[in-house]
């Protein structure tokens, strides 16, 4: 199972798709995962693991609670999980 902090580091790793001949292959399946998300959970879960934003930051962004944006991060967090599991299957 891939934990917060390996999500969040090969989303920074994946930052810029077109360089992904530069991105190692983790990175590459990341970003492949976090385009299948709702773009609400991809934007929280990008703003907070790349740009490294608070989720007070990120709620003042996207016009909502914190605790929205917490849980908009953990559900994006667990169907990435899903996702990436499930390659490795």
């Amino acid at each position: 199972m891939s934990s917060s902090k390996d999500i969040e580091d090969a989303i920074r790793r994946a930052s810029c798709v077109e360089d992904a001949l530069i991105c190692d292959e983790r990175a590459q399946q990341v970003y492949e995962a976090l385009v299948q998300l709702p773009e609400e959970q991809r934007e929280v879960i990008v703003l907070r693991a790349k740009d490294k934003m608070t989720f007070r930051q990120i709620a003042k962004i996207q016009n909502a609670s914190c605790v929205a944006v917490q849980a908009c991060y953990r559900r994006g967090l667990d169907k990435l999980r899903e996702i990436l599991d499930a390659r490795l299957l």
